[in-house]
């Protein structure tokens, strides 16, 4: 989790990706803010901020290497957080439900400062005759029901 934090701030994108399985599913789903009586039915729609396969990913990727993402331009400078990590064995031997807080702290120009703060709901599977895991489902709850950020251009 530490490593992959490392990565993602450092702007090592492509050694990130190397991480993912290759059926991975990236979802960071909208929060909506409800009544105490409805939060029982789930909404009619579910909306998301991101919701990416690892072609998806490999594209979101590319755009920011690639210098012509204006928004990125000066780059981000990007601080993951991650505490309360958490570790359950799942089904099989290989495969673990990792959950963990995170804070996200993003400046990019002056007084262009962003906070971003949740809980990752994580699956990792164990790389056979290797000693090292894939992420192969991320499911972000974000804190946040209105994102204050000019842009989005983050991994969490």
């Amino acid at each position: 989790m530490y490593a992959e934090a490392e990565l993602l701030d450092d702007r090592r994108f492509a050694d990130w990706l190397a991480l993912l399985a290759d059926d991975v599913r990236y979802l960071v789903p909208l929060r909506v803010n409800r009544p105490r009586k409805d939060l029982g039915t789930p909404p009619a729609v579910q909306s998301a901020h991101m919701e990416d396969d690892k072609h998806g990913l490999g594209v979101r990727v590319k755009r920011l290497l690639t210098g012509l993402a204006w928004s990125e331009d000066p780059p981000s400078m990007i601080r993951h957080l991650i505490a309360n990590v958490r570790v359950r064995p799942d089904a099989g031997d290989d495969e673990f439900s990792v959950r963990s807080n995170f804070i996200i702290y993003v400046s990019r120009l002056a007084g262009e400062e962003t906070l971003f703060a949740g809980e990752r709901h994580d699956v990792l599977r164990r790389v056979p005759d290797e000693r090292v895991f894939e992420l192969v489902r991320r499911r972000v709850v974000l804190d946040q029901s209105t994102l204050s950020a000019i842009n989005f251009n983050l991994f969490f």
